[in-house]
């Protein structure tokens, strides 16, 4: 094979990665809630170049590193892993668009030594040199990074609840970050978005007071001999309460999709936890 040869296959086997050809498929909306209205496009098509063939597989796919995506240590990165698993889909276009090999470098410039301290290394599947530029014009490029702060917040802080759907639930006051190190508002109230349609089913009525103790724990403080907690989160009870009731009408709604991990209900204390004195764990509260 001359040298020509070889650099053209090389050239079509890059290219082949960031425009991935489907037929047959219609664009869909994005609906895995760790992406679902917090990227810059709304549409994509499977399957993807992992061979998942429903959102649901993907969610799987993305568990872990929805951490990642919330605690904000890139712009880029949410857009970046969501743009691989759920590639922009255009209607009328053969092609979908993976993220541009700026919008990697960007998210593993900002993100790659939080996830080595939590014994997560950058994935092989992210290697960068395997997407487009941004010249290309044909894939999604970067978002502007925001510059970074001198030192990350050490504690929460309780501040006054602005978030829509927590308006008169009894709790002005709310702590970020939340127990998912969030504290971009924008992005909370984007997210809390997705169930406002669960909401209008009446599936249950403690869901906004779930919702809301989950993205902005309420503010109460409680003082023990050796520390001082400055929020409480919903109790584990109402968290079964409302999976119950919701759970299978999310699904459906959803095309499908599992109960979001945020809301897996061994994450919070019961109502019946025994506290010792100089227990700092987190306490809940059940609604009024």
């Amino acid at each position: 094979m001359t040298s020509f040869n070889v650099k053209w296959v090389l050239i079509a086997s890059v290219i082949s990665i960031s425009l991935v050809v489907v037929s047959g498929q219609a664009c869909v909306r994005v609906e895995v809630p760790m992406c679902k209205g917090l990227i810059n496009y709304n549409f994509t098509r499977l399957p993807n170049k992992f061979g998942h063939t429903t959102q649901s597989e993907v969610y799987w796919a993305l568990q872990q590193w929805w951490p990642f995506m919330d605690m904000g240590c890139s712009q880029n990165l949410r857009l970046m892993i969501c743009g691989l698993y759920l590639p922009k889909c255009t209607t009328g276009s053969t092609t979908v668009q993976l993220p541009c090999r700026e919008t990697c470098r960007r998210s593993k410039n900002r993100c790659s030594r939080e996830m080595q301290r939590q014994n997560l290394p950058w994935s092989s599947q992210f290697r960068c040199s395997q997407f487009l530029p941004k010249r290309s014009g044909r894939c999604v490029g970067p978002l502007k990074e925001k510059k970074k702060k001198q030192s990350r917040r050490r504690h929460v802080s309780c501040q006054r609840n602005h978030l829509p759907m927590c308006s008169g639930i009894g709790y002005r006051f709310g702590s970020l970050p939340n127990m998912f190190l969030q504290s971009n508002i924008r992005e909370m109230k984007t997210e809390m978005a997705q169930y406002q349609p669960l909401i209008d089913t009446n599936c249950s009525p403690h869901l906004k007071f779930f919702l809301c103790g989950v993205f902005m724990p309420f503010c109460l403080k409680q003082e023990t001999a050796e520390c001082e907690v400055p929020f409480v989160v919903p109790c584990r009870e109402v968290c079964e309460s409302v999976q119950t009731s919701c759970g299978q009408i999310f699904e459906r709604q959803r095309g499908g999709l599992p109960w979001p991990g945020k809301f897996h209900c061994h994450r919070y204390p019961s109502r019946d936890s025994t506290r010792s004195p100089n227990d700092c764990s987190v306490s809940c509260v059940m609604p009024n």
